[in-house]
């Protein structure tokens, strides 16, 4: 449940039910962006892993490159004035964490939705925090980033599918939705229980 508190400290607790309302009763959910293709465009560096021959250290070290879809980065800002909590699953390395970071934050900076210490709040507990301001209070939301380790090898499908174990099991947390794009991805939301809107056909 939300709570009222001061403009400067930003609360929220957490419930592990699966569905919980705001202070205006409205209906709230935890939702699942995923990044590569969905939040962020990688057109310009996915030629690298195309074919049989593919260069995984150029398609990553073109990442810094990738600009948001304006219209899900806007998805994503509106999901969040509205009060839902905001996951991001990405099947990135863990080395890749900051660049992440630095990405999502950049949506967010755009239309003033940071907390005012979100860098230390990040170094902190690993999380961004973001906020909205509604008839005089700020209500803020942690939005956690869930990364594949360094040394995971498995296909997206696989890796998301133990992240979303994670996530209920050890994080009291229970999507009900995701915004993804690969095919494989969708479908195993899909399959566990999780509504899936896929962005692009994905199919790779």
């Amino acid at each position: 449940m939300w709570a009222q508190v001061s403009e400067r400290d930003v609360f929220i607790s957490r419930s592990c039910d699966k569905i919980f309302t705001n202070l205006e009763g409205e209906i709230v959910m935890d939702i699942i962006f995923d990044v590569d293709g969905t939040l962020m465009d990688i057109e310009h560096r996915r030629h690298f892993v195309q074919g049989n021959k593919k260069d995984w250290k150029s398609f990553n070290a073109n990442m810094k490159y990738d600009i948001p879809f304006d219209d899900i980065a806007k998805l994503m800002v509106s999901l969040i004035k509205g009060g839902n909590d905001i996951i991001i699953c990405s099947g990135r390395n863990e080395r890749h964490r900051d660049i992440t970071f630095e990405q999502i934050t950049n949506i967010l900076s755009r239309v003033n939705l940071l907390k005012h210490n979100y860098m230390e709040h990040w170094y902190k507990y690993g999380t961004i925090a973001s906020m909205r301001k509604d008839n005089g209070y700020v209500q803020q939301t942690e939005i956690p980033i869930y990364m594949r380790a360094d040394d995971d090898y498995r296909p997206d499908h696989e890796v998301k599918l133990d992240l979303l174990t994670q996530m209920r099991e050890e994080d009291c947390r229970d999507p009900e939705m995701a915004i993804d794009d690969r095919k494989c991805v969708v479908d195993m939301w899909r399959a566990n229980g999780v509504r899936c809107l896929q962005v692009c056909e994905g199919d790779f």
